[in-house]
Protein backbone atom coordinates (compact mmCIF):
# COMPACT_ATOMS: atom_id res chain seq x y z
CA UNK A 1 0.00 0.00 0.00
CA UNK A 2 1.51 3.49 -0.47
CA UNK A 3 2.02 5.63 2.49
CA UNK A 4 -0.34 8.38 0.89
CA UNK A 5 -3.18 5.91 0.73
CA UNK A 6 -2.27 4.51 4.10
CA UNK A 7 -1.93 8.52 5.93
CA UNK A 8 -5.66 8.95 4.62
CA UNK A 9 -6.91 6.31 5.78
CA UNK A 10 -5.62 6.30 9.01
CA UNK A 11 -6.59 9.93 9.67
CA UNK A 12 -10.29 8.56 8.62
CA UNK A 13 -10.54 5.77 10.83
CA UNK A 14 -8.89 7.91 13.39
CA UNK A 15 -11.58 10.35 13.08
CA UNK A 16 -14.25 7.60 12.85
CA UNK A 17 -15.17 8.43 8.80
CA UNK A 18 -14.24 5.10 7.52
CA UNK A 19 -16.89 2.52 6.69
CA UNK A 20 -16.89 -0.97 7.98
CA UNK A 21 -15.53 -2.91 5.52
CA UNK A 22 -12.96 -0.86 4.88
CA UNK A 23 -11.89 -0.41 8.68
CA UNK A 24 -11.19 -4.15 8.35
CA UNK A 25 -9.59 -4.39 5.98
CA UNK A 26 -6.55 -1.83 7.49
CA UNK A 27 -7.00 -3.76 10.42
CA UNK A 28 -5.48 -6.78 8.42
CA UNK A 29 -3.25 -4.47 6.87
CA UNK A 30 -1.74 -3.13 9.95
CA UNK A 31 -1.41 -6.95 12.16
CA UNK A 32 0.53 -7.38 9.98
CA UNK A 33 2.68 -4.17 8.69
CA UNK A 34 4.55 -3.23 12.53
CA UNK A 35 5.74 0.26 11.66
CA UNK A 36 1.93 1.07 9.61
CA UNK A 37 0.33 -0.19 13.20
CA UNK A 38 3.14 2.21 14.98
CA UNK A 39 1.80 5.35 12.58
CA UNK A 40 -1.94 4.38 12.93
CA UNK A 41 -1.16 4.54 17.08
CA UNK A 42 0.29 8.08 16.16
CA UNK A 43 -2.51 9.51 14.37
CA UNK A 44 -5.19 8.06 17.22
CA UNK A 45 -3.41 10.05 19.96
CA UNK A 46 -2.55 13.20 18.09
CA UNK A 47 -6.63 13.32 17.19
CA UNK A 48 -7.37 12.21 20.72
CA UNK A 49 -5.18 15.16 22.00
CA UNK A 50 -6.78 17.53 19.64
CA UNK A 51 -10.38 16.64 20.22
CA UNK A 52 -9.40 17.26 24.25
CA UNK A 53 -8.63 20.42 23.54
CA UNK A 54 -11.19 21.44 21.23
CA UNK A 55 -14.72 21.55 22.87
CA UNK A 56 -17.18 19.16 20.81
CA UNK A 57 -20.48 20.96 19.89
CA UNK A 58 -23.40 19.41 18.92
CA UNK A 59 -25.89 20.14 15.95
CA UNK A 60 -28.42 20.70 18.54
CA UNK A 61 -26.69 23.81 20.04
CA UNK A 62 -26.14 25.80 16.56
CA UNK A 63 -27.94 29.10 16.19
CA UNK A 64 -30.83 28.08 13.66
CA UNK A 65 -30.13 29.99 9.94
CA UNK A 66 -32.32 32.58 8.74
CA UNK A 67 -34.26 31.78 5.48
CA UNK A 68 -33.23 35.14 4.36
CA UNK A 69 -29.69 33.78 3.46
CA UNK A 70 -30.50 31.30 1.15
CA UNK A 71 -33.10 33.80 -0.65
CA UNK A 72 -32.03 36.09 -3.29
CA UNK A 73 -32.45 39.98 -2.86
CA UNK A 74 -34.28 41.43 -5.43
CA UNK A 75 -31.64 44.47 -6.56
CA UNK A 76 -31.99 43.13 -10.69
CA UNK A 77 -35.77 44.42 -10.05
CA UNK A 78 -34.76 47.47 -8.97
CA UNK A 79 -31.99 47.37 -11.96
CA UNK A 80 -34.82 46.85 -14.19
CA UNK A 81 -36.79 49.61 -13.02
CA UNK A 82 -34.03 52.15 -13.21
CA UNK A 83 -33.22 51.37 -17.12
CA UNK A 84 -36.54 51.13 -17.26
CA UNK A 85 -36.79 54.72 -16.08
CA UNK A 86 -33.94 55.75 -18.09
CA UNK A 87 -35.16 54.62 -21.17
CA UNK A 88 -38.62 56.48 -20.75
CA UNK A 89 -36.61 59.56 -19.59
CA UNK A 90 -34.52 59.49 -23.28
CA UNK A 91 -37.85 58.67 -25.16
CA UNK A 92 -40.11 61.91 -23.31
CA UNK A 93 -36.98 64.21 -24.14
CA UNK A 94 -36.65 62.67 -27.76
CA UNK A 95 -40.44 63.09 -28.61
CA UNK A 96 -40.90 66.26 -26.96
CA UNK A 97 -37.31 67.95 -28.81
CA UNK A 98 -39.08 66.44 -31.93
CA UNK A 99 -42.54 68.01 -31.61
CA UNK A 100 -40.59 71.13 -30.50
CA UNK A 101 -38.75 71.35 -33.94
CA UNK A 102 -40.24 69.27 -36.37
CA UNK A 103 -44.12 68.02 -35.64
CA UNK A 104 -45.83 71.03 -33.65
CA UNK A 105 -48.03 73.26 -35.33
CA UNK A 106 -47.12 76.86 -36.21
CA UNK A 107 -48.15 79.30 -33.74
CA UNK A 108 -51.60 81.84 -34.97
CA UNK A 109 -49.73 85.53 -36.21
CA UNK A 110 -50.16 87.56 -33.79
CA UNK A 111 -50.06 91.93 -34.80
CA UNK A 112 -46.59 92.29 -33.97
CA UNK A 113 -45.59 89.26 -36.42
CA UNK A 114 -44.33 90.51 -39.78
CA UNK A 115 -45.96 88.10 -42.41
CA UNK A 116 -44.31 86.65 -45.22
CA UNK A 117 -46.13 86.92 -48.61
CA UNK A 118 -44.30 84.52 -51.15
CA UNK A 119 -44.64 85.55 -54.97
CA UNK A 120 -47.23 83.80 -57.03
CA UNK A 121 -45.91 80.42 -58.43
CA UNK A 122 -46.38 78.83 -61.66
CA UNK A 123 -48.29 75.61 -61.57
CA UNK A 124 -46.22 72.79 -62.34
CA UNK A 125 -47.26 70.78 -65.63
CA UNK A 126 -49.53 67.89 -65.17
CA UNK A 127 -47.52 64.75 -65.00
CA UNK A 128 -48.50 62.02 -67.30
CA UNK A 129 -50.22 59.25 -65.87
CA UNK A 130 -50.26 56.92 -68.42
CA UNK A 131 -46.02 56.42 -68.40
CA UNK A 132 -45.81 52.90 -67.75
CA UNK A 133 -45.01 50.47 -64.95
CA UNK A 134 -43.78 51.66 -61.95
CA UNK A 135 -40.31 50.52 -62.46
CA UNK A 136 -39.82 51.22 -66.18
CA UNK A 137 -37.70 53.10 -68.17
CA UNK A 138 -40.61 54.96 -69.54
CA UNK A 139 -41.30 56.09 -66.61
CA UNK A 140 -37.96 57.58 -65.29
CA UNK A 141 -37.74 59.27 -68.46
CA UNK A 142 -41.36 61.07 -67.82
CA UNK A 143 -40.34 61.88 -64.57
CA UNK A 144 -37.28 63.82 -65.79
CA UNK A 145 -39.16 65.51 -68.45
CA UNK A 146 -41.51 66.55 -65.87
CA UNK A 147 -39.11 67.68 -63.44
CA UNK A 148 -37.43 69.73 -66.25
CA UNK A 149 -40.46 71.28 -66.88
CA UNK A 150 -41.26 72.55 -63.71
CA UNK A 151 -40.49 75.80 -62.89
CA UNK A 152 -37.29 76.88 -60.14
CA UNK A 153 -39.79 78.67 -58.55
CA UNK A 154 -41.06 76.15 -57.27
CA UNK A 155 -38.12 74.68 -55.13
CA UNK A 156 -37.87 76.79 -51.90
CA UNK A 157 -34.40 75.21 -50.62
CA UNK A 158 -33.91 75.34 -46.56
CA UNK A 159 -30.66 76.83 -45.57
CA UNK A 160 -29.47 75.19 -42.02
CA UNK A 161 -26.33 77.13 -39.97
CA UNK A 162 -26.60 75.17 -36.93
CA UNK A 163 -27.76 71.91 -35.37
CA UNK A 164 -29.33 73.97 -32.32
CA UNK A 165 -30.92 76.56 -34.74
CA UNK A 166 -34.11 76.50 -36.44
CA UNK A 167 -33.70 75.96 -40.50
CA UNK A 168 -34.99 78.71 -42.45
CA UNK A 169 -36.65 78.73 -46.33
CA UNK A 170 -33.80 80.17 -48.44
CA UNK A 171 -35.45 82.89 -50.69
CA UNK A 172 -33.54 83.29 -54.21
CA UNK A 173 -31.50 86.14 -53.87
CA UNK A 174 -30.36 84.93 -50.39
CA UNK A 175 -26.74 83.08 -50.49
CA UNK A 176 -25.28 83.22 -47.20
Amino acid sequence: MKPTDLEALLIDRSLGELPPGVAELLDAHLAGDPAAAAAAREFTATVRQAQSALPVTTAGTLPPVPDALFTRPAPASREYTRELLKFAAVLALGLTLGWQFHGRPPAPATSTAQTIAFAPVAAAPARATTAGPFWSLTRVEAEARHQAAAPATNRLPLHWTSPFKMPRLESPGDKS
